[in-house]
Parts: structure tokens; C-alpha cells; sequence
């Protein structure tokens, strides 16, 4: 065999080592990228208030029975049931109490998110979300603990408890004064003090009281009048 031949088939096999390698290398790279994609899931799924709305407009703190209050869920992950959270997962609580108002549906939104309407609310108290624990189960597997949310609105179903009396000035002006025993709503003509639960007004002669309201809209008083 001469020296060109030779030289030939020392190319062609390395032509042929150079191609194997190639393709091992590629077939490598692969391989690596397929592990990484491998996610690990160690989060329970929780659940968080991220919008209220409530009817009572300028108090949105407070309410009462007549009030509809729509408070906006986010669950932090997707999670294995397609109809999300349901009213059999979460207790209403207005203090220490458990209520099951009249209106109480909720509404699947766009992704995780759920609008949860309520009307009709009783009792007295801080107004709070209890998910009760196992509700949801994330794609991992893993289910939520349970949790108590307050929601920021205070419920009150009671009538403002006011007094009326007058006091006479040393300049000989009758002053008309309504003592509550919570803040009130603003009373056309009378001057407000000590947190808007002392209002105050000169007056000439009989003194006709107004009703008033506290923030929840309950009202109390209905035209008492004093000589």
C-alpha cells in the first residue's frame, strides 16, 4: 500500500472518531437539560385577601345586616381542584361566632382568584375568613393548614346608646348635647368632639334631638325634645 492511500484511510477514521464524538457530546447535553427541568415542590398552598368591597360607602370598615360585602381570594399556587375553594371550606365568623348569613356564595375568577359575596351578616364583632385545613391541594400534593383571615370590616347590629341633656353658659346661651358611646355620623348644625362621640349646639328655645347614626348605619333617636 502506498503512502497516499495511506494517508486516506488515516483521514476516514478520523473523520469517523470526529463524528462520534460529536454526537455523544450532543447526546449528552441533552440528557443534562431534561434533570434540570425537574421542579421540586415544597410549599403548602395558602390563601391571602387581595381586594374588599362593601356597600357601605365612606365606612368601609364598618357594616351591618343591610350591607353586602364582596372580599377578592388568591390562592398562592394552582391546586388540584377545579372548582377552587367552595362555601363548605370556609366558616364566616363575627367575633368568636360562626354565621351563616342568608347570602353567601363565591364566584371563580381569572387564575387562582375567587370573589366571595356575603349580605345579610348578624351579630356584633371583627369579621374574619376561617379555612378550615386540607381545603386545597396543591399539584405537589400538599395540602393548606388551616387559617383564620380578618378581613378589616367590623360588624354592628346594635343602635347607637346615646343621652341628651342641655347645660346653660355664663353668658346665658342653653348649649343641647348628645353623648354617645361610639363615634357618630356627621349631624347637620351640630359641632362634633372627643372622636365624634360628644356633639354639641346652641339652641334658643326647645330643644328637638335628631336621630343619629353610627358608622354601621344603625340609627337611634327619633325627634326627643327637651324644654
Amino acid at each position: 500500500m502506498d503512502k497516499q492511500k495511506i494517508i486516506k484511510v488515516i483521514l476516514m477514521c478520523m473523520a469517523i472518531i470526529s463524528i462520534k464524538s460529536n454526537v455523544w457530546a450532543k447526546y449528552t447535553i441533552d440528557y443534562q437539560e431534561k434533570i434540570i427541568e425537574i421542579n421540586f415542590d415544597q410549599t403548602k398552598p395558602k390563601i391571602s385577601i387581595t381586594a374588599i368591597q362593601n356597600t357601605n360607602q365612606g365606612y368601609e370598615a364598618y357594616a351591618s345586616k343591610q350591607d353586602t360585602i364582596m372580599i377578592q381570594l388568591k390562592i398562592s399556587e394552582p391546586i388540584q381542584q377545579k372548582e377552587g375553594i367552595t362555601t363548605q371550606d370556609i366558616e364566616i365568623k363575627v367575633g368568636k361566632q360562626t354565621i351563616n348569613p342568608p347570602i353567601y356564595r363565591l364566584e371563580k375568577l381569572t387564575g387562582n382568584t375567587q370573589k366571595l359575596i356575603v349580605q345579610g351578616i348578624s351579630g356584633n364583632g371583627k369579621l374574619s375568613l376561617n379555612l378550615k385545613k386540607g381545603a386545597i391541594t396543591d399539584l405537589a400534593g400538599w395540602e393548606n393548614e388551616e387559617i383564620n383571615i380578618f378581613s378589616g370590616i367590623n360588624i354592628d347590629n346594635l343602635p347607637p346608646k346615646v343621652t341628651y341633656a342641655k347645660e346653660n353658659t355664663a353668658e346665658g346661651e342653653t348649649i343641647a348635647i348628645i353623648q354617645a358611646e361610639e363615634p357618630l355620623r356627621p349631624i347637620e348644625g351640630w359641632e362634633a368632639s372627643n372622636g365624634q362621640q360628644t356633639w354639641k349646639k346652641i339652641v334658643e328655645e326647645e330643644i328637638i334631638f335628631p336621630h343619629v347614626i353610627d358608622y354601621a348605619g344603625n340609627e337611634s333617636g327619633q325627634g326627643i325634645s327637651m324644654e
